[in-house]
């Protein structure tokens, strides 16, 4: 440590293992910042790398592996497709990451902006609308409006 600058330096297989090392010694008393120098460097072929991506997306009930494809040059690996929703490619980003020897992710996922409203939502839209109607209803008629008295000119 220099200046409460910590320097980190070595080699790992996968990037979590990167990420850990610099979470670990990050809240450390006296550490003000971290240089995270350490190299990923894989064992597995791209071939290997992309075929275990799509296994983990195979497994994965977020994530629709039929819609993304998967492109690995050496250790980087280059996600395409489109997916119903930002959760579904932030987790297809994950899975890639997890995969063994990957020391990139380009992600060039595209979130569909035609998906059609899950009728679940539709009927739970619906539900909400009669209960509000049905609420001002009951509202009305449990009103009592004070009473009108006419007055002569």
């Amino acid at each position: 440590m220099r200046d409460g600058w910590v320097t980190l330096e070595g080699e790992v297989e996968w990037q979590y293992q990167q990420q850990t090392a610099e979470t670990a010694v990050r809240p450390l008393q006296g550490v003000k910042g971290v240089s995270n120098l350490i190299e990923i460097k894989p064992r597995a072929k791209p071939y290997d790398i992309k075929r275990k991506i799509q296994e983990a997306f195979r497994r994965n009930a977020e994530v629709d592996a039929n819609q993304i494809t998967i492109e690995a040059d050496g250790s980087e690996v280059i996600l395409k497709g489109k997916v119903r929703s930002w959760a579904e490619r932030e987790e297809a980003e994950r899975v890639a990451w997890r995969a063994p020897g990957v020391t990139k992710v380009e992600d060039l996922i595209v979130v569909r902006n035609d998906v059609k409203p899950l009728p679940i939502v539709a009927a739970i839209t619906i539900a909400a609308a009669v209960g509000l109607f049905a609420m001002f209803v009951v509202i009305l008629a449990t009103y009592k409006a004070p009473a009108l008295t006419a007055k002569p000119f």
